[in-house]
């Protein structure tokens, strides 16, 4: 769930409540920890007794921005919190973007809940559908101040949610308020770079670079698909010796 950090009242009351319905329906939300939609999205998972992730733009023992200890306490006792940087390092230049990249590919949709037609946010949806992931965007009312960026996002095949309850059709919960699950376990769906950074591995230790020539992927894709195969538990990151199938 992502947005603008100057989200309205009733912006940030949404994403509260929707954060919150959607945890307490088992889903995980993640967002990227910033002021505004973030936050809301994060306290509303926490509040509901739910799991929620900050994908970080700096490090993992860096709380990004200033004065967010106690948020990210909180997520770390009953989430996560994951960064593509050392975990003492503060944002790069670069880390916003990967932040965005990494929260498209992790995530199954992204919920876009408010944000100016040049935003952040937007890079994240821009990402996600790159990915082939469900866009869902907040609807706004004729002359509200973000309506532009939602004929925009529509225009590109985001799909518009007028309520909570359309929000909850749209991700496919089902009526008893829980995730449908499958009957059976099957492997998760891995992005594309994920697939390729897969076919790439052996059960020997690869360092980054050979496996950006390996797989055909740039660095930063190499680095989104080793977190997005970390997490999904099928492939283990050895410190100073590179990635492996698990």
């Amino acid at each position: 769930m992502v947005g603008t950090r100057r989200a309205s009242p009733s912006g940030l009351e949404w994403a509260t409540r929707a954060a919150a319905a959607l945890a307490e329906r088992g889903v995980a939300v993640w967002s990227g920890g910033a002021i505004g939609v973030d936050q809301a999205a994060h306290r509303g998972a926490l509040d509901a007794g739910g799991v929620t992730v900050v994908c970080a733009p700096g490090g993992t023992e860096r709380p990004y921005p200033g004065g967010t200890d106690e948020l990210w306490r909180e997520v770390e006792r009953r989430g996560a919190i994951v960064s593509l940087v050392p975990p003492r390092d503060p944002p790069p230049r670069s880390g916003f973007f990967a932040r965005n990249a990494v929260l498209a590919a992790m995530t199954e949709a992204t919920v876009l809940v408010e944000c100016p037609l040049v935003s952040g946010a937007r890079n994240t949806t821009t990402h996600a559908r790159r990915l082939r992931k469900p866009v869902l965007v907040l609807a706004q009312g004729f002359g509200a101040p973000h309506a532009a960026t939602v004929r925009e996002e529509a225009r590109l095949g985001a799909r518009i949610v007028h309520d909570l309850g359309h929000l909850l059709s749209a991700l496919s919960l089902d009526d008893r308020g829980r995730a449908e699950a499958p009957d059976r376990a099957e492997p998760p769906a891995l992005s594309p770079p994920g697939a390729k950074l897969l076919a790439a591995l052996t059960s020997t230790p690869t360092h980054p670079d050979s496996l950006c020539a390996r797989a055909n992927l740039s660095a930063i894709e190499v680095a989104v698909a080793t977190l997005e195969l970390v997490v999904a538990g099928i492939a283990v990151d050895e410190p100073g010796r590179g990635l492996r199938i698990s």
